[in-house]
């Protein structure tokens, strides 16, 4: 978990990271350098989620053996999921 305080209103305590996956995490569906190193250290404070459409198919492989959960969307009604 980690906390933040924000002054003036209550604490957040996050326990999940939903990210998504090309841009903050790929470029062209290659993970970017340093990034399996933020997630494996984030991954000590927060359950990792990442959602993708993987436009490129290269998630799963390219995620294999980190510490998150991959969520990749179907074709069909992805602004649904």
């Amino acid at each position: 978990m980690i906390e933040i305080e924000i002054p003036g209103h209550k604490t957040l305590r996050l326990d999940h990271l939903v990210l998504d996956y090309d841009g903050p995490l790929a470029c062209d569906g290659k993970l970017l350098p340093g990034i399996e190193a933020r997630l494996k250290s984030l991954a000590g404070k927060l359950r990792i989620h990442v959602v993708t459409a993987d436009t490129f198919g290269k998630a799963s492989s390219e995620l294999e053996g980190l510490p998150c959960e991959l969520v990749i969307l179907p074709i069909e009604a992805q602004d649904e999921e």
